[in-house]
């Protein structure tokens, strides 16, 4: 889970827009989304995400809603974990999402979250501050 931590310009405090749903898809609260074709959807792992759901929603196949999203700016400061193993990782290098569009891992190749700062080891399941940039 994406949680927003700080801001690098002082603002404490995040702003809410509102989007189309894909259809038949499952969103939870903290998990980087992107647009595509108009309507959210999951991050991939090297896809720079563009906001963060602020709630829980399941889409039907028809019908669906608009939900609530947090704008990912480049100033700021996210919290998450790491989903594997993330200890030969260093402040400052660019990781991948991993598969839930909810924590990082620890590749290096076409990464798209900076390590800002390690709360931890790096071991599997500890946090950490990410930025999107």
């Amino acid at each position: 889970m994406f949680k927003f931590d700080h801001s690098l310009m002082g603002e404490n405090f995040q702003t809410f827009e509102s989007y189309k749903t894909t259809e038949s898809e499952v969103y939870t609260h903290g998990t980087a989304l992107k647009l595509s074709a108009g309507k959210l959807t999951k991050a991939g792992a090297t896809d720079k995400p563009q906001f963060i759901s602020a709630e829980n929603y399941t889409a039907p196949a028809v019908s669906t809603k608009e939900i609530s999203v947090y704008p990912i700016m480049a100033s700021h400061v996210f919290e998450t974990e790491f989903s594997a193993d993330g200890t030969a990782i260093h402040e400052g290098e660019v990781v991948t999402l991993d598969a839930t569009g909810a924590g990082v891992t620890a590749t290096k190749t076409n990464g798209v979250a900076t390590i800002y700062k390690k709360l931890g080891t790096g071991a599997a399941g500890s946090k950490v501050l990410v930025r999107f940039i």
